[in-house]
């Protein structure tokens, strides 16, 4: 929402819009989803100044896409399958 509570809209350049595609696919997000964690993510690091700030960050992230260590091991494998 803007200033004045009303939704927002966005007109995306193609670069962008494929990001933003790519991005939710990858978290398996709508894409206003998409939007709203790369802002929060955005803003957290631009706040975070020191290293506990950004480990508390980082953990944070991880919680909200419900990361556990399966999926991380999972995740790590298919990026070394892909990498081969």
């Amino acid at each position: 929402m803007n200033r004045n509570g009303n939704p927002t809209s966005l007109d995306l350049d193609a670069m962008t819009a494929s990001l933003l595609v790519r991005l939710a696919d990858t978290w398996g997000v709508s894409e206003k989803e998409a939007v709203r964690r790369a802002l929060k993510q955005a803003d957290l690091a631009t706040r975070t100044s020191n290293k506990e700030d950004r480990l508390a960050a980082f953990k944070g992230l991880q919680r909200s896409l419900d990361l556990t260590s399966a999926k991380a091991a999972a995740w790590q494998d298919a990026i070394r399958e892909a990498r081969r």
